[in-house]
């Protein structure tokens, strides 16, 4: 394994060791570099180079999306002035090869020409479908990944860029704090730290109930994230460009994963968009509004969950967004939870804002779903306590 080697017509993943001969990046038609490590690196401005430095460990805390934007628009450059790219981070396995990844996800998941508008596996369309799968946007994250290890085979992102990959695909190929998946991450990622500090978090990002929109915090800072990751607009690069036709060629030449979920046999496209449903939790006994679906954090129950029958009957309703097996709606922290959320304990109730009947409750820590699932944080409504009603205008 050489000290970078070619991932696509345009883009090389490699190690820091590829630094040290300009000959060869030259050789290469390298023009763009991204540096992915933390400290100083050899600075490459002066040789010719154009050079992103983003300092980042390789290490399951560290936030990894909020720099896709910025990595996808310098490697676009490089491609649209006829240059190709170098990712290097400190061996060429993780931290460069998942940058990599969210490139070719972005590219590959774009809408299609009008002659490829008739392909059912279009990478559009598998994105689309991924946006409410989570296997399915697993799948199509750990091919993406097969497809760059046949060009470099040490390639191999840590399990906590594996799983950003998906929530960034799931999240259109874009990562904002508007993208519920990575508010939620964030969320789950402070609670970790809680065991070791005893503290609950001290910055909370806050929801609304009624749209379940991203809301600044009082000490938060806009700049800490970008307030989105879509690369600015310009013309559809056409499907003819050897980047893309190449990267795409090789995805689909890529290994199977291991997910039972199928990227083949998908229904014809259609040019009608997809809205997704939008319910609202309300207080079962004075009807306030408490939650928006939009700040829903939902998940699978096991294989082995208890069904209907071992559980209670009320609370289930034909609009449920959970599963018969689950009897908390676990979300966000709503922007009317900030009292009792703010009081700095681990744990504690809620009780509706307007009739103060008992309605939920909430662990830093964590707790068991009735179907047996474990969340981090645990900030839940009884179901038994609030209606889910869809909403069928915007709020």
């Amino acid at each position: 394994m050489g000290a970078m080697d070619k991932i696509s017509e345009n883009i090389y993943v490699g190690s820091v060791w590829a630094l040290s001969s300009p000959r060869d990046l030259k050789a290469a038609n390298i023009t763009h570099i991204v540096s992915l490590l933390r400290g100083d690196v050899t600075d490459m401005s002066a040789l010719g180079f154009k050079q992103l430095h983003i300092e980042i460990d390789d290490d399951d805390e560290e936030d990894i999306m909020r720099f896709f934007a910025q990595t996808n628009e310098f490697i676009d450059a490089a491609v649209r002035e006829g240059g190709n790219v170098l990712v290097h981070c400190i061996a060429g396995i993780s931290r460069s090869v998942t940058i990599a990844t969210a490139y070719i996800l972005t590219e590959t998941t774009k809408p299609p020409s009008p002659e490829d508008s008739t392909k059912p596996d279009h990478g559009y369309y598998i994105a689309q479908k991924a946006k409410d799968n989570e296997d399915l946007a697993t799948t199509f994250v750990t091919k993406t990944i097969n497809s760059i290890k046949q060009g470099r085979s040490i390639a191999n992102p840590n399990d906590s860029f594996r799983s950003q990959l998906v929530i960034f695909l799931r999240s259109g190929c874009a990562i904002s704090l508007e993208k519920p998946l990575y508010r939620q991450w964030i969320l789950a990622k402070r609670a970790e730290g809680i065991p070791l500090t005893g503290q609950p978090p001290k910055d909370i990002n806050y929801v609304s109930a009624s749209d379940g929109m991203y809301k600044l915090s009082s000490n938060e800072s806009s700049g800490q994230v970008p307030p989105t990751s879509t690369l600015a607009p310009g013309p559809r690069v056409p499907a003819s460009r050897p980047a893309l036709t190449d990267l795409y060629a090789r995805l689909q030449r890529a290994p199977e994963a291991s997910s039972q979920t199928s990227l083949g046999a998908q229904p014809a496209p259609t040019n009608t968009p997809i809205q997704p449903r939008l319910t609202q939790l309300r207080c079962k006994k004075c009807r306030t509004p408490l939650a928006s679906s939009k700040a829903f954090i939902l998940h699978t129950p096991p294989s082995n969950a208890p069904g209907l029958k071992n559980a209670p009957r009320n609370g289930l309703s034909v609009h449920s967004s959970l599963d018969r097996a689950c009897m908390q709606y676990f979300m966000e922290p709503a922007m009317w939870m900030k009292p009792e959320l703010e009081k700095g304990a681990i744990d504690g109730k809620f009780c509706c804002p307007k009739c103060n009947s008992r309605i939920g409750s909430y662990s830093w820590q964590g707790n068991k779903c009735s179907c047996g699932t474990w969340v981090t944080p645990a900030i839940e409504l009884q179901r038994a306590r609030v209606d889910e009603v869809v909403v069928r205008q915007p709020l």
